[in-house]
């Protein structure tokens, strides 16, 4: 079994570290919670781009772990648990297995990025989705919509607002790979 490396390891450390001061401001600010727990999701791709997934998997369970213990609003936790860290977990696989990790132009290469984001979007449908019949009272709560007469709509837009999502993701991995390239 290969072990982590001393620099996998300290970054993971700093990214866990990272992810828990947001989660604990997204828990305190009234208004922001949203934007911070994107930016936790942001932060574990980070993780994934530069550690690899597999650390990255153990500093996401840890990040679980220790925002349950420690943080008071648990609903943030959940929501970075169930929703955001998966989708930063699972994105470089979609990419990966569509060939989307490689661009190449051409008739195929069309036909991989549109596999690639119907992936992408019943991703970001089914973890709405499993957030939003789970927790329905907590996540409307969450995001404002407590007295909501349209809640289907939520999920009915989920996608599309992952598609900003997995945007600033791609942002974050172009700015990983130039910033630590060789790191791994």
């Amino acid at each position: 079994m290969k072990s982590f490396s001393v620099k996998t390891i300290a970054l993971s450390g700093m990214m866990l570290a990272i992810i828990l001061v947001l989660l604990f401001a997204a828990s305190m600010f009234a208004y922001s919670k949203l934007t911070l727990t994107v930016l936790c999701g942001a932060a574990l791709y980070l993780s994934v781009c530069t550690a690899g997934i597999k650390s990255s998997a153990v500093m996401f369970a840890a990040s679980v772990i220790l925002g349950f213990l420690l943080l008071p609003n648990k609903i943030v936790v959940l929501i970075y648990a169930i929703c955001f860290g998966p989708y930063a977990l699972i994105k470089p696989a979609i990419e990966k297995v569509t060939g989307r990790d490689r661009y190449n132009g051409g008739s195929k290469a069309r036909a991989r990025f549109i596999v690639a984001w119907l992936i992408k979007f019943a991703a970001a449908a089914i973890l709405v989705a499993v957030l939003f019949f789970a927790f329905k009272e907590a996540f409307l709560k969450y995001i404002g919509f407590f007295d909501s007469k349209y809640p289907w709509l939520i999920i009915a837009l989920s996608p599309f607002l992952f598609i900003i999502y997995d945007y600033m993701l791609g942002l974050v991995s172009v700015i990983a790979k130039k910033r630590f390239a060789g790191w791994k």
